[in-house]
């Protein structure tokens, strides 16, 4: 699946009114496809399972990723079991 880079996750960039269950993990600088950059990747939760998305942010700072989630979404750490690039998830 290629991945459709947006702006942001605001309303106007996304329409995430049909997913059952939306999410956002932002991944540190050291994943393979965007090395050097933080990347916010859309899930949708559908009967229990985890679905990625082909919508993504990019950005070189961690503070500019964290504007671009809508702040009806609050954050969580990531557990202890996710791969290390994961720095949280949004829901």
């Amino acid at each position: 699946m290629s991945t459709t880079i947006v702006d942001s996750f605001h309303d106007y960039h996304v329409d995430m009114s049909e997913m059952k269950f939306p999410l956002i993990t932002v991944y540190d600088k050291t994943t393979s496809d965007f090395q050097g950059r933080f990347v916010a990747r859309l899930f949708d939760i559908r009967d229990g399972k985890s679905y990625v998305t082909s919508v993504a942010v990019v950005a070189d700072k961690y503070e500019d990723i964290i504007s671009k989630i809508p702040e009806r979404f609050n954050f969580f750490n990531r557990n202890e079991s996710d791969d290390p690039v994961i720095l949280g998830v949004w829901i």
